[in-house]
């Protein structure tokens, strides 16, 4: 009987815990990452060009490179926070969110 709910705890937890992110682990990521997010948050995905274009809108000391730029989005990707779409030059990323919990609430509502 233990090893059943042990089984069903474990399914719970995997279901609760879907890949993507939520808005309140943004706090975690250094700054220039967090500054990434915001703006793709409210684009929901970005060409990298667009992405170059941004960053080069901040100020000069918080300013990326393009190899820390790259290194950025790369870490972002293998983080789960990114999702790579398209190839070659139209390359660009969509942000990984999490899926919302289904309503709990009667049919007959």
């Amino acid at each position: 009987m233990n090893d059943l709910f042990d089984r069903l705890q474990g399914e719970m937890d995997k279901r609760n815990s879907d890949s993507g992110i939520s808005p309140m682990d943004l706090l975690e990521l250094p700054e220039h990452m967090r500054m990434l997010m915001r703006k793709m948050l409210r684009s929901r995905s970005m060409r990298k060009d667009e992405i170059a274009a941004f960053v080069e809108t901040w100020d000069e000391k918080k300013r990326l490179n393009q190899n820390q730029l790259a290194s950025a989005l790369s870490e972002l990707t293998d983080q789960g926070w990114l999702i790579p779409i398209g190839e070659g030059e139209g390359q660009g990323y969509r942000v990984n969110l999490r899926r919302k919990k289904g309503s709990q609430l009667s049919n007959s509502i």
